[in-house]
């Protein structure tokens, strides 16, 4: 099922760091330049959530520059990139840093770093720059820097094995390829590059099964990360959970799961997510013939700035069944469901249990007919 048409998982800095059983408040990453000095040096990075991170480091001693990342930032990124300023408005000049990774002999351009908790501190040795400019008449100014990689580090584990989990080498087989994903996390059972990449690429795989198969083979402290703990609730968790969220057109707190012996359809949304909006018509067939047999909820996920915008488009498309609102609760909601991109519906059974389907599949509406072909059978006949 084709649930990534938006991505509301991109990223920020993440690593789950445990010391005496307790997550540590703050990270120290360092990193030091040889042959040339700045005025300034800033990490970017996305987190799960899409909010853009932006950490300006701190001189420390003659060639470095210590960064202080909460945890709260640092344990959910995936990846980030370091640079000396921000774009300049006035001089239309930006400044990019473009890292090749050396080994031995040979070197291979990098734009992302990854963190790394065994190597707390890189070295970046300056190398010259190459000055162009765009479409827009920017200057850009290229640094080019060598970071030396070695086996056991992130860079060199994301470089040498750079489309984990995504399924895409034509050459070989779904099963040969998920053989080789399941043999590189057993050699790199630690490695938060790769746990990621799973975490990002999961919907590649085939079913659960093949994903556990290659999730099994991570140590129990890359499991406890932020992207190993969102796998195993989406692996291993059985029954749906229910938080009580407020209603949007009474705002009473209301229970997620209405009637816990009946069948639920959570329709999770957003007053932004186009793809979201063209389910509209089908859902609105679906509920027609059906409500009298599962329960409809709206789960709008908008942030509290926009959530007058989803109230507005309920009310406009005048939807029929009701809608509650996770915005005030989000990061937690879409922890607790497992919601790492939208559309997104989950068909809840009576006693919790519930899959994923997608309602403009043709044979995911066959199977939710088919859970209630007799009653309407029944129905049809009375009448």
């Amino acid at each position: 099922m084709n649930t990534k048409n938006i991505i509301v998982a991109l990223f920020c800095f993440s690593i789950e760091i445990i010391s005496s059983n307790l997550a540590a408040q703050e990270h120290e990453f360092r990193v030091s330049l040889e042959n040339i000095s700045v005025d300034s040096l800033i990490i970017y990075g996305y987190d799960v959530e899409t909010k853009k991170m932006k950490i300006y480091g701190e001189i420390d001693g003659s060639d470095g520059w210590k960064f202080t990342i909460p945890d709260s930032i640092y344990r959910r990124n995936r990846f980030f990139r370091i640079t000396s300023e921000s774009f300049n408005y006035q001089t239309r000049t930006q400044k990019v840093f473009s890292i090749y990774c050396k080994e031995g002999q040979d070197t291979t351009k990098y734009f992302p770093l990854y963190f790394d908790e065994k190597y707390p501190e890189i070295h970046l040795q300056y190398i010259g720059n190459e000055i162009s400019v765009d479409d827009e008449q920017n200057t850009i100014i290229d640094y080019k820097f060598l970071i030396e990689c070695k086996e056991d580090q992130e860079l060199y584990i994301s470089r040498q094995y750079q489309n984990f989990s995504s399924f895409v080498n034509s050459e070989k087989s779904y099963e040969e390829q998920l053989e080789e994903y399941k043999d590189i996390a057993s050699e790199y059972p630690d490695s938060r590059y790769l746990i990621t990449y799973l975490w990002y690429y999961y919907e590649n795989y085939k079913s659960k099964d093949d994903i556990k198969q290659v999730f099994n083979h991570f140590s129990e402290k890359n499991k406890q990360t932020y992207f190993g703990q969102w796998l195993n609730h989406y692996l291993f968790t059985q029954k749906i959970g229910n938080k009580t969220l407020p209603n949007a057109q009474t705002n009473e707190s209301q229970l997620v799961i209405e009637d816990s012996l009946a069948y639920n359809l959570l329709i999770f949304s957003a007053s932004w997510c186009s793809p979201c909006h063209k389910q509209i018509p089908t859902l609105k067939e679906i509920y027609q013939d059906l409500n009298e047999y599962i329960h409809f909820t709206y789960i709008s996920i908008d942030e509290p700035k926009s959530i007058d915008s989803w109230k507005q488009l309920i009310q406009k498309e005048t939807i029929p069944w009701r809608s509650l609102l996770a915005g005030y609760d989000l990061s937690d909601i879409k922890e607790e469901y497992s919601i790492q991109s939208i559309p997104l519906i989950l068909l809840v059974y009576p006693g919790g249990a519930f899959e994923e389907i997608d309602v403009m599949n043709a044979q995911d509406r066959g199977k939710l007919y088919k859970l209630f072909q007799h009653e309407i059978s029944n129905h049809i006949t009375k009448r």
